[in-house]
């Protein structure tokens, strides 16, 4: 195993918990708060949606020895071309990493293709000038040990061992590079290292090649800081109204339509995008569909995760955290005027899912879903509820048409009812 160790910003280093055998220790994420950013729609507050931009710095510029080595100028650019060839086979493995952390998550990137030898770290990201991610690398230690480190926000910069041969190997599209580079941004994110007897995560402090990428864990950690996809919509005004809804489309008669599917996932492909969440008491996520008739609609609200065992890095054990319970999910339904509540369900409490069944909707239109939540009120920050929500549809029955004939009793006809 290499480890993987990291250096702290003076401005905003974390201190650390107190662990207690058998309770789990969850070590919050210190989010971008301001600094080299963009600017965003939101702010900077826990779960506010947020654009990055990173960078290679130029070979030649000179990176201090932050964690005890000397002194070197940046020499990555020369080392990863000698292990891709060009500098667009080495870009496309880190334009991967940042794709990744984006399709997971309320993170945005974009890549800044200069950079003006600034000092490095001391220099604030210039839109056009330089990245607020700026990447460099020189020799650490050698050809073994720490393979890279990284600053938290709102520095976020990061150094990678360029003496280290770990990186020649390039089976499985690159897994160790790219897994280490996306260790090392998940603490220029803000997040720190945690441990697990059960489980395997990306911020675990010692490289990983049995998983591509953030982990169920590293995935809340980052809607905890940043919320879901869905928050960097609306020009990263979120869904947090009726008027910014996520739209789930028309719904056909016997169809359904699902979101958040992957939130109880244990073991992460790269391929699975699908995590929604309420990632605190101040979020609420609104979603609308679309019927095409008088329909019969059922909606099921299901708290998502699964337990498993944390600790904060050099803890004593930790203790069990379960994922189905950091929020109280709340459903509501609304007509198509956005306000008038058709129905509403908050009865199971923390883990529990919430259902709307049979509802009758009447007209033809767009409807609209709130999910919300109470945070769960115990020694644990991190309130952030994966869920998954499913609206299914069915026709109306209609009944069939009356049939009419004639009855003749005592010279008299009348008329009789009946039913095919």
């Amino acid at each position: 195993m290499r480890i993987l160790t990291f250096a702290c910003s003076l401005v905003c280093l974390i201190a650390p918990s107190t662990s207690l055998m058998g309770q789990a220790v969850v070590p919050d994420i210190s989010r971008w708060s301001g600094g080299t950013a963009l600017s965003q729609a939101q702010g900077f507050s826990m779960g506010d949606p947020l654009h990055l931009t990173w960078g290679i710095v130029n070979d030649g510029l000179n990176i201090p020895g932050f964690i005890g080595e000397s002194a070197a100028p940046s020499d990555l650019k020369s080392r990863l071309i000698g292990i891709y060839g060009s500098e667009a086979a080495y870009l496309a493995q880190f334009q991967n990493v940042f794709d990744r952390w984006g399709s997971i998550s309320g993170l945005e990137y974009s890549f800044q293709p200069t950079d003006d030898n600034a000092e490095f770290l001391n220099s604030a990201g210039a839109a056009g000038v330089r990245a607020d991610i700026r990447i460099g690398g020189h020799p650490i230690d050698g050809n073994s040990g720490i393979l890279a480190y990284n600053f938290f926000p709102n520095a976020g910069d990061m150094v990678i061992d360029t003496d280290d041969t770990f990186y020649n190997n390039t089976s499985n599209n690159s897994i160790r590079f790219r897994n280490v580079i996306s260790h090392e941004h998940g603490h220029g994110i803000g997040m720190p290292h945690v441990e697990s007897s059960t489980d395997r995560y990306l911020m675990e402090p010692f490289i990983q090649t049995s998983f591509d990428g953030p982990q169920h864990h590293d995935i809340l950690m980052a809607h905890r800081g940043y919320g879901d996809v869905n928050e960097k919509s609306n020009g990263q005004q979120g869904n947090d109204s009726v008027a910014l809804a996520t739209g789930l489309g028309l719904i056909a008669d016997g169809a359904s339509a699902a979101r958040g599917q992957d939130g109880n996932k244990e073991s992460v492909a790269d391929t699975d995008v699908d995590f929604v969440s309420i990632d605190d008491q101040s979020d609420t996520d609104f979603w609308s569909f679309e019927i095409a008739s008088a329909s019969l609609v059922d909606i099921n609200l299901e708290a998502l995760g699964y337990v498993y065992n944390i600790d904060e890095q050099g803890g004593s054990g930790g203790g069990d955290f379960d994922t189905r319970a950091r929020s109280n999910l709340d459903l509501a339904l609304f007509d198509t005027d956005g306000t008038t509540l058709l129905g509403s369900s908050n009865v199971t409490g923390l883990g529990g899912n919430e259902q709307l069944t049979g509802l009758q909707l009447d007209d033809a239109g767009t409807y609209f879903v709130r999910v919300r939540g109470a945070d769960n009120d115990d020694s644990i920050d991190i309130d952030t509820q994966f869920y998954g929500l499913t609206v299914s549809v069915a026709a109306i029955a209609i009944p069939e048409p009356a049939t009419f004939g004639l009855l003749s009793l005592g010279g008299l006809a009348l008329i009789s009812r009946r039913r095919r």
